[in-house]
């Protein structure tokens, strides 16, 4: 079973985390570890039982030369499968001093400090192997230091994951650094992946739109279940049959939930209080600002003289400065903020619309998943047209502003209502994970140039 280590800030929900995880579920003959920063996340159980290790270290912040010497003993060694034993940690905290030595049996949300069991990780150590794989999901190229450690640790294939076409956030001196950091991306990196070429520019430069066609360079799809997606909903209709396997190693690793049933449209409008023959607009994603919910606010204000509600979906460090937002704008009735949900397609469902008013973004998740459950979606320009993988989508510039955003959503409501509502066919958009599962294993066991062959540099 090979082993391919992941590097996260985190396994909390957020898009990044959801593809990663996708992938995970869908590949057979593969196991993703994990390197996380900070608290245990939301996907952290799920991981474990599909086999990963999960190693907890200090970010750079916290402690730049501690960073380093955890990086350092995990690409040089992990646990291997036949040397452990009941006892035998699958996570490992290396943030709790400055040598990585703690290692912490199970699930540290759910046991006590008395159940918490050191292990010398020299002597673990003795019986274990080297990853010849990493792979760090990035949206800046500061990110080259940890391939850089990984270089200088025997590490063969180090792939750099884009996930973004903008730096979320930054100021303009970080933005100039970031800039600046991207030939050492280019220099220690052998893979080089991204969710669309707008996102490869992004972090490696012209260079990787230039490379695509070399066994290097790859674009990854956000590539979502359609089966689980797919499943009609009362009202709706199917538009095409159940996708078939396509072969053994499209079989997913866990089966996924049934989460919609000929009701559950009815089920959610009436868990919050939503008529039937209301306008429903969704808006899914982290609360922060480069989603823009602001702008979102402002366009469900124009509606307001129909009867409608907006779903704010997701969690995030805005959320008490958008509630207090919905008060000033007297919306509190009719905005519903729900959290991190599991069910994600039922709330499409119960939706009329998805909207997505965002500055900028890799290529989102969500607009795949509402598409692929027939929800019509309304982009920013900003978003890269390669989520356009059906009829369902379109774009609205944010320039001409809430009004026309609010009658455009008016527009496509009545012309796609519910009961019109039709899933199309995705099996060959590139979005099947099921496909797509199969083409990423297929990236890291192909043979692969050494270094002294990777002739792409510059």
């Amino acid at each position: 079973m090979k082993r391919v280590l992941i590097i996260l800030p985190n396994l909390d929900r957020g898009g990044t985390e959801a593809v990663v995880m996708e992938y995970f579920r869908h590949i057979d003959g593969m196991v993703f570890d994990f390197v996380v920063h900070g608290e245990a996340g939301f996907y952290e159980a799920e991981a474990r039982s599909l086999g990963a290790r999960i190693f907890r270290v200090p970010t750079r912040k916290q402690g730049f030369f501690k960073n380093i010497a955890a990086m350092r003993k995990i690409y040089k060694n992990y646990p291997d499968e036949s040397a452990r034993t009941e006892n035998a940690p699958n996570h490992c905290d290396f943030s709790a001093c400055g040598e990585a030595r703690e290692c912490i049996r199970g699930d540290v949300q759910n046991q006590s400090v008395a159940d918490r069991l050191p292990i010398d990780c020299e002597k673990i150590a003795k019986i274990e192997e080297k990853y010849e794989t990493v792979i760090i999901c990035t949206e800046h190229a500061f990110a080259f230091i940890e391939l850089f450690v990984a270089w200088i640790s025997g590490v063969e294939t180090r792939a750099a994951w884009s996930h973004f076409s903008d730096y979320q956030g930054a100021s303009r001196l970080k933005r100039r650094a970031h800039f600046f950091a991207r030939p050492f991306m280019r220099l220690f990196a052998n893979k080089f992946l991204a969710c669309t070429k707008d996102a490869g520019i992004w972090l490696f430069g012209k260079f990787f739109a230039k490379n695509l066609h070399k066994p290097q360079f790859h674009i990854i799809n956000n590539a979502i279940d359609l089966r689980r997606a797919a499943r009609p909903a009362r009202g709706g209709s199917l538009g095409h049959a159940p996708a078939a396997e396509h072969s053994p190693e499209a079989e997913t690793k866990s089966e996924t939930r049934d989460t919609s049933d000929s009701s559950c449209r009815d089920v959610i409008r009436a868990a919050h209080g939503i008529p039937p023959d209301e306008l429903v607009i969704v808006i899914a994603g982290r609360l922060t600002a480069v989603k823009n919910h602001e702008f979102a606010l402002a366009v469900f204000a124009e509606i307001l003289n129909n009867a409608a509600r907006l779903f704010i979906i997701g969690g995030g460090e805005l959320r008490g400065e958008l509630e207090a937002r919905v008060c000033e704008l007297g919306l509190s009735e009719r905005v519903i903020f729900t959290g991190a949900v599991d069910n994600i397609y039922e709330y499409y469902q119960a939706s009329d619309v998805l909207i997505l008013p965002s500055f900028h973004e890799g290529l989102p998740v969500v607009a795949v998943e509402a598409q692929a459950s027939g929800l019509p979606v309304l982009l920013s320009d900003a978003i890269t047209r390669d989520v356009k993988i059906s009829d369902l989508a379109h774009y609205k510039a944010l320039s001409d502003g809430a009004p026309a955003w609010a009658e455009k959503i008016v527009e496509l409501t009545a012309e796609l209502a519910f009961e019109k509502r039709i899933v199309p066919d995705l099996s060959d958009s590139g979005f099947d994970i099921t496909r797509e599962a199969v083409k990423f294993r297929e990236i890291f066991t192909r043979d692969f140039p050494s270094d002294s062959e990777f002739s792409v540099r510059g």
